[in-house]
């Protein structure tokens, strides 16, 4: 995704350091980073069998009181083929990396 787009990591890393920060902004959510090799219950990457831009999909667990089963995992997955940038630059071809992060993260 990042050489199709000519994105450097760090520039990624920083798009969706501010997509979760939106989310604690107005939502009050803390996510903490995992460690590398450690579990983590929302994952990012490209998708394996590219389709439209991004999606996002949910492991639930068991219900909780009958009524709601709670998110335990999600992976939010993004188009590699397409074209990303970060930043609006008047082209409504090409998405940009970090309001995308923060629609996926939303479904999450």
């Amino acid at each position: 995704l990042l050489a199709t787009s000519g994105l450097e990591l760090t520039a990624f890393r920083t798009a969706l350091a501010t997509a979760f920060q939106q989310w604690r902004d107005v939502a009050d959510i803390t996510f903490v980073e995992a460690a590398v090799g450690q579990p983590a219950e929302i994952v990012i990457g490209e998708q394996t069998d590219p389709t439209g831009f991004a999606f996002t999909n949910l492991e639930l667990g068991e219900r909780a009181n009958g009524r709601v089963r709670p998110i335990i995992g999600a992976s939010i997955c993004l188009n590699p083929e397409k074209a990303w940038k970060i930043g609006y630059d008047g082209n409504l071809e090409v998405y940009d990396l970090v309001h995308t992060l923060v629609h996926e993260i939303g479904h999450v």
